[in-house]
């Protein structure tokens, strides 16, 4: 799996945003400042983060944004689907069907290892990362 410059934002400014008080905004620009990205960047990325349900836009002069979810309900998969659209290995992959993944072995392989990282990335909550409570011991008992 790739991570894109986007979803390395997004998690920044999820992040960020999880440090706000439960009524507190914050502008793009502060977030983009705060993350070290431009403010034009942080709105690009912020957009399928609305979409996602993930962030809660308001608008006007003293607009801005904030956690639509709270930080145990939002995972580093949802961040990255909505951003990315995908977690595909291997990109041809995206365009094969079951059936054919199966026939082949390693892309049989390559999907299991797939299903296993999905798997792993919904576990894996915002709240866990800001608690440090993110290891590979911590990762392998929540998922086998």
């Amino acid at each position: 799996m790739k991570i894109t410059q986007e979803t390395n934002c997004a998690i920044k400014a999820i992040l960020y945003l999880s440090t706000l008080q439960k009524s507190e905004v914050s502008s793009a620009k502060v977030i983009g400042k705060f993350i070290e990205f431009s403010d034009k960047f942080v709105l690009k990325v912020l957009r399928p983060l609305t979409s996602a349900n993930i962030v809660l836009p308001f608008r006007g002069v003293t607009g801005g944004y904030c956690l639509k979810k709270t930080i145990d309900k939002i995972s580093l998969f949802d961040v990255i689907i909505a951003v990315q659209n995908d977690i595909n290995i291997l990109t041809v992959m995206k365009n094969m069907s079951k059936k054919d993944i199966k026939k082949d072995e390693i892309f049989s392989i390559f999907e299991q290892i797939q299903e296993f990282e999905k798997k792993v990335l919904k576990k894996i909550t915002f709240d866990m990362i800001i608690n440090n409570k993110v290891s590979l011991k911590s990762i392998l008992e929540i998922t086998i």
